[in-house]
């Protein structure tokens, strides 16, 4: 097993290295589950969610728990059968890990909204960091609507204060030109017009650029804080 740990990647050979009480654990289950046990326990660790396709886990990975309990390598379990129920059950109970409660909900939202970065990552990303605060306050994960609607209603409260943010530095000169260039005033430099492409290059569309360019200039917009957003803003 030295040999085949020299070979694996920092990463695999410490996500999926067994301790001494997980391999106390294992001893006490039947040979033939031990290895879908040890992949299904670690994956848990260090996902907070069981594995639901056999490309979830690396091959190295495979083969590094394999050789750590000197078995061969076999196909993990993955349809909802009792069996499997069971081998979840088991593995969270050995875990301590408890039901998610009201008080994990309010703590979860908590932590959600100290972590603005998390708006500026993508959903997979922030769903994962959810289940892992899950692992590490010892609490199932909630389902996986519930972890949907609760990204979606942190996005949109972080979007909320992050416009009332910005509104709050615009001065009321700049906050009457954008309500003009919202208007159908053909007089003013609209907010469409200014969105819009530039079209065929020509001396008209040149000058029509330049105009918008000075508007855009006249607002006099916070930009040192704008141009510290994320991109997607």
């Amino acid at each position: 097993m030295v040999e085949l740990e020299e070979n694996l990647s920092s990463e695999i050979a410490t996500d999926w290295k067994l301790s001494f009480d997980e391999f106390n654990y294992l001893d006490q289950r039947q040979i033939r589950v031990r290895f879908d046990y040890a992949i299904a326990l670690l994956f848990y660790k260090n996902n907070g969610r069981f594995p639901t396709s056999k490309d979830d886990i690396p091959a190295a990975a495979k083969a590094y728990i394999a050789d750590q309990l000197r078995l061969q390598p076999i196909d993990m379990v993955f349809q909802a059968d009792r069996s499997v129920q069971r081998r979840n059950l088991h593995l969270r109970s050995h875990l301590n890990f408890e039901a998610f409660t009201e008080a994990n909900r309010a703590a979860l939202q908590d932590w959600l909204n100290e972590r603005p970065a998390l708006h500026e990552v993508s959903d997979d990303d922030v769903i994962h960091d959810i289940l892992m605060w899950c692992v590490g306050h010892k609490c199932t994960a909630p389902s996986t609507k519930y972890i949907a609607r609760l990204l979606t209603a942190s996005r949109s409260k972080y979007s909320d204060a992050e416009y009332a943010r910005i509104v709050s530095l615009l001065e009321q000169g700049t906050k009457n030109l954008l309500d003009k260039s919202l208007d159908d005033d053909a007089h003013a430099i609209s907010f469409l017009r200014i969105r819009s492409g530039p079209g065929r290059s020509s001396k008209a569309v040149f000058l029509e650029i330049a105009e918008c360019v000075t508007f855009i200039q006249s607002l006099n917009l916070p930009v040192e804080t704008i141009s510290k957003l994320h991109p997607d803003w």
